[in-house]
């Protein structure tokens, strides 16, 4: 520019930033913390400190055959504020606040962005393209003392605010985030301090019940692709907008809603804000309004080319950070792996998992509630509340069902139905009413001698008769006949009267 080339800049330059965002929220450096030293509650510090077992002692782990090691076991309880104490770590907040800091003040975040932009705009007089060719946040930094590491949650709620920042924010040129890192390993580079930073990882699993993958992966596969704001036709598009609130009607932030077509495909998607509101916006069609973790709460919306449909949702349970885990068992407590366990909550599926090789499975729903549990064999309900966020239920197959012979008809007939002739006949049939031939039977009556041999007979011997026919020839006295197959347990069919 000195030079006199600002034609440069008019030409199609572009400028490369990476706004990482350390551990500070997207709003530094404006948030309380920075700018007040806001205390740090004990809710606050617990939840952000959670990890897989975090709820479970040591001797609890033992006893459970969880495998993990003393080391690791401490190692994560102290992973998220580094074994600072709440009254430590308010200490630092009051000694290193800064009232009245701006971007210009701190720029060690994501809206570093604004800090470059307008040092081009002061330069130049107008703005240039900037794309951010690394940033964002990365599970395991921690840099500044004062905030808790960035964990695979925190990641995951930050990277989709950037996301719904971009699509629906973003100044015409801020073209891009390009957050890092995708993957590592799978790509061929074994260094470990890029695995660690990656979503598709196994760094993370044994501490945050993980398997290869950030939550943040599943959660943009969910997200519709969303054209962004400055480009989207006017007139055009249509929404569904509202508020969420609980049952006592207080708003709720951090509720996810989603547009589902007839396919059940999510169109759009988005979270209530801390007054519960929220918009989806779509093209026109029919829609269902969907709470992931609760089910459907309005159907059949039908939007047509500039609607703005007002539906508010009412009577949610609470969003937080919940667990719901346990082991799928057979009747003798042996585990069971790789099997599928399904969580349902008002009729509807939400997600299946395969249990891991201890047999043992976990889930985290969105939101507090009474879910079902099933897998093959076993079913149970289980609920997570605010106050308790973490549940165990384990599942433990029912015995296979046993087969036996049963008695399901039984009648003495009168001398003029059978012709005079001293017997008793009947046929043995399968589950679906079929004849069974080669099944052995045996007549006994009260009163034998010891040592008696008793007449035995088998389905099936006469081709003139129905599959499964049998018939015994009798005397005067008191009889019982039982199939003596001896492949399953049978009833008797006793009290069978003669004299």
């Amino acid at each position: 520019v000195e030079r006199g080339r600002i034609d440069i800049f008019e030409k199609g330059a572009w400028l490369a930033i990476h706004n990482y965002t350390l551990n500070h929220p997207l709003d530094y450096p404006y948030d309380p913390v920075n700018q007040e030293g806001q205390p740090l509650t004990q809710e606050e510090y617990e939840r952000l400190a959670a990890w897989q077992y975090s709820h479970l002692s040591w001797e609890a782990i033992q006893e459970q055959g969880i495998p993990i090691s003393r080391e690791n076991y401490d190692k994560f309880n102290r992973w998220a504020w580094d074994g600072r104490s709440l009254e430590a770590i308010n200490a630092i907040r009051e000694a290193n606040k800064n009232p009245g800091h701006t971007i210009f003040d701190d720029a060690s975040c994501f809206r570093a962005w604004e800090f470059f932009s307008q040092l081009m705009y002061e330069t130049l007089g107008f703005y240039i393209p900037i794309i951010s060719t690394e940033g964002g946040p990365v599970v395991g930094w921690g840099d500044d003392n004062r905030y808790a590491k960035v964990n695979p949650a925190t990641q995951a709620e930050w990277q989709m605010q950037i996301v719904k920042f971009m699509q629906d924010e973003a100044p015409p040129w801020y073209f891009s985030v390009c957050t890092w890192l995708l993957a590592s390993k799978p790509l061929g580079d074994f260094n470990p301090t890029w695995d660690q930073m990656s979503w598709y990882t196994h760094a993370w699993d044994l501490q945050f019940g993980l398997d290869g993958q950030l939550p943040i992966v599943q959660l943009l596969k969910d997200t519709p692709a969303k054209i962004r704001h400055e480009l989207r036709p006017e007139g055009d598009a249509a929404a569904v907008t509202g508020a969420v609130t609980d049952a006592q009607g207080r708003p709720l932030a951090g509720v996810a809603l989603e547009l589902r077509n007839a396919q059940g495909v999510t169109m759009a998607r988005d979270e209530s804000d801390a007054a519960g509101h929220f918009e989806l916006t779509a093209a026109p069609g029919v829609y269902d309004l969907f709470v992931p973790w609760w089910g459907p709460v309005a159907r059949d919306i039908t939007l047509t080319p500039g609607d703005v449909d007002v539906i508010d949702v009412k009577g949610i349970d609470p969003p937080g950070q919940y667990e719901i885990a346990g082991k799928v068992q057979d009747e003798d407590g042996l585990a069971l792996p790789e099997m599928p366990v399904h969580i349902q909550r008002h009729g509807v599926l939400h997600q299946t998992v395969e249990t891991d090789a201890l047999g043992e499975f976990t889930f985290h729903p969105a939101l507090a509630g009474t879910y079902a549990l099933t897998t093959e064999g076993a079913s149970a309900e289980v609920a997570v509340t605010p106050e308790a966020p973490v549940a165990r239920q384990d599942l433990i197959l029912a015995p296979p069902p046993t087969m036996r012979y049963m008695l399901v008809k039984k009648r003495l007939l009168p001398p003029e139905e059978t012709g005079n002739r001293e017997m008793f006949y009947g046929r043995v049939l399968n589950a679906a009413g079929e004849g069974m031939n080669g099944v052995e039977l045996e007549m006994r009556w009260e009163n034998a001698e010891p040592g008696t041999r008793f007449p035995r007979t088998q389905t099936g011997r006469d081709p003139f008769k129905p599959d499964g026919y049998y018939e015994f020839i009798h005397t005067k006295g008191a009889f019982m006949i039982q199939v003596v197959q001896g492949d399953y347990e049978s009833d008797i069919a006793d009290g069978l009267e003669t004299a």
